[in-house]
This record gives C-alpha cells, sequence and structure tokens, in this order.
C-alpha cells in the first residue's frame, strides 16, 4: 500500500515548531549573541535550501503529453503561483517568527525580506536549474540514478550562493547592530529593498511577460531533448 504524505502540512508543522522554539529560546533563555546569529542564520538558510532541492526534484514528475499539451506557458504560470503560495504559507510561521523577534534582535527583521525573495524566485529557478542538471523524468521502468557532474555541481553552487544574496542584507544588519555602524544599517536597508525589488520583476517577467514564455518554451524544448514524455 503506498502512503501519500501531504508535503504542506509537514512542512508547516516544522516551520511553526521551530519557529515556536526559536522565539522561546531567544525570549526566555537569552542565549549569547553568537548562539542568536547562528541559529536565525540557519533557520532561514536551511528551509530555503531544502525548498530550492525539493522544488527540483518534482519536475520529474511531470508529463509533456498531458501537462504542456494545450497552453504550456498558463500551466507553468500557474504550477509556479500554486508553488509559491504552499511556499509562503510553510515559511510563514519563521516570517512571523523574525518579525516577533524585532525587540530582542532587530537584524532578524532582514531575514523577511530574505523568505520573500526565496517565494518570488525558488519555484521557477529550481525548475530551470533542474533543466540545466538534466535531471531525468521518473517513470515506472528502471532508471540510472542521476550522475554527479561538474555541471551539477556549478549548478549546487550557483543555488547555494543565490540564496547566501538573499541573506547579504541579514548579513550587514548584523554587523552593524553589533558594530553600530550607521551606514552598514543604510546598506542593509537598501540592499534588502533592491533585492525584493529584483525578485519582484524576476517574478512578474518570468510568469507574465513575453519574454518569459520565450524561456519556458525552451525549457520544455529542453525536456523533450532529455526524453521528457
Amino acid at each position: 500500500m503506498v502512503r501519500r504524505t501531504n508535503v504542506l502540512r509537514l512542512t508547516l508543522s516544522i516551520s511553526a515548531a521551530a519557529a515556536a522554539a526559536y522565539l522561546a529560546v531567544l525570549y526566555l533563555m537569552r542565549p549569547s549573541a553568537d548562539a542568536v546569529i547562528t541559529a536565525a542564520s540557519l533557520m532561514a538558510f536551511l528551509p530555503l535550501l531544502y525548498s530550492f532541492v525539493f522544488s527540483m526534484s518534482t519536475i520529474g514528475f511531470e508529463r509533456l503529453w498531458i501537462s504542456f499539451a494545450v497552453d504550456q506557458y498558463a500551466y507553468i504560470r500557474y504550477r509556479m503561483l500554486a508553488r509559491a503560495a504552499l511556499m509562503a504559507i510553510s515559511l510563514a510561521p519563521l516570517a512571523a517568527a523574525y518579525a516577533a523577534s524585532y525587540f530582542a534582535y532587530p537584524p532578524a527583521a532582514y531575514l523577511v525580506p530574505a523568505l520573500i525573495c526565496a517565494v518570488l524566485t525558488t519555484p521557477q529557478t529550481s525548475w530551470i536549474f533542474a533543466a540545466a542538471a538534466e535531471m531525468p523524468q521518473v517513470l515506472s521502468l528502471p532508471a540510472a540514478p542521476p550522475r554527479l557532474n561538474v555541471k551539477y555541481l556549478l549548478l549546487s553552487l550557483a543555488a547555494l550562493l543565490i540564496i547566501a544574496i538573499y541573506m547579504v542584507p541579514y548579513g550587514l544588519a548584523v554587523a552593524a547592530y553589533w558594530a553600530h555602524l550607521g551606514p552598514l544599517a543604510r546598506a542593509a536597508f537598501w540592499s534588502s529593498t533592491a533585492e525584493v525589488a529584483a525578485s519582484t520583476a524576476f517574478f512578474y517577467l518570468t510568469l507574465f511577460s513575453k519574454a518569459g514564455r520565450s524561456l519556458w518554451s525552451s525549457f520544455v524544448n529542453r525536456l523533450s531533448e532529455l526524453g521528457y514524455v
């Protein structure tokens, strides 16, 4: 018997538990500065990394002849919107925890824009990376596991770099908070604003523009070349 797992319920439960634990430790135990910085950073980085990897893996379950047969751009748009919504719901407890921890640890508020940027870009970039990495389609037939190569390694490093870039404003805010440097605080604010604006533009261009239609047309052609049916 095949047991189905409700991924949204699972990830939301984990996210809520982690958020509650983070706030409890921060406000009740008063940990050291190093512990707070480490905990906040890992609680943002690891979920974003997991979301990217999980989203990449889902491409293997697509069926071109069903999903992309009529209007492939419309299908991809609705697919990406649904994934962005699910990701936003899953990360909402963490975002609320970071916002609530502002009074005890102000830099944590800059992790909220990082989560927003990830929600706006991860569904699209993860599928594009999956196609570039030549991730095989999941079929009922026996298949060889994907091979690790230089391309796969470079794409993995690129994914890590993207997540790290999302967290740059937080790093600047941490440095400004502990060193009491006004210029770094302003840099954190403006870099965060720029990242959210760029992510919003990316979201629009990939899902609601002619450039996006061309991008996903090439994407579907690439899947066909990889043997997707």
